[in-house]
């Protein structure tokens, strides 16, 4: 069980759970890093993604990563609160990593779903953001570390577009 004391009178969940600005860019730093990595080393590694083992290809296994990486009950609890909506986000993403042409044939190919030619543009629009930050996960090679010194500038630079406060 997580020990955690609440702020009930704050209005937002950063300021009720009494999380500091550094713990929440670092949670944010292991959710980019628990989710692409894993992804990222197993296109490295196997000719496909079905070879690979479950904790690089599943959901559980970023999560797995990610808590190995935090030190703080405030750092899981926030970790996991915000793990479906930046995995949902970043996943969408990352299949089309280094794989541009693929989304644009999709692209050309979607006639008939509005929803899904709206989440391909959606996902085109972000590329080039994420593109950056996954070129400094797959240079990472699998090093939180190193990830994370290399992060701090960008994080910093975009985090208003990678999730909310």
């Amino acid at each position: 069980m997580l020990n955690i004391k609440f702020k009930h009178s704050e209005d937002t969940i950063n300021k009720s759970l009494g999380i500091s600005k550094d713990e929440i860019t670092k949670v944010k730093k292991v959710l980019l890093f628990s989710i692409a990595s894993p992804y990222i080393l197993s296109t490295k590694l196997f000719d496909s993604l079905d070879e690979a083992p479950d904790n690089l290809k599943s959901n559980s296994g970023c999560i797995e990563l990610g808590l190995e990486l935090l030190n703080t009950d405030k750092e899981v609890f926030y970790y996991l609160f915000n793990f479906n909506s930046i995995y949902d986000r970043i996943h969408d993403i990352l299949i089309y990593y280094k794989k541009e042409d693929e989304l644009l044939k999709e692209f050309k190919e979607e006639k008939e779903s509005v929803e899904k030619t709206i989440k391909i543009l959606m996902i085109q629009a972000q590329m080039q953001l994420f593109n950056k930050l996954f070129n400094i996960v797959e240079e990472a090679n699998g090093d939180f570390n190193v990830f994370s010194e290399s992060m701090d500038k960008i994080l910093n630079q975009y985090s208003d577009q990678l999730w909310e406060e």
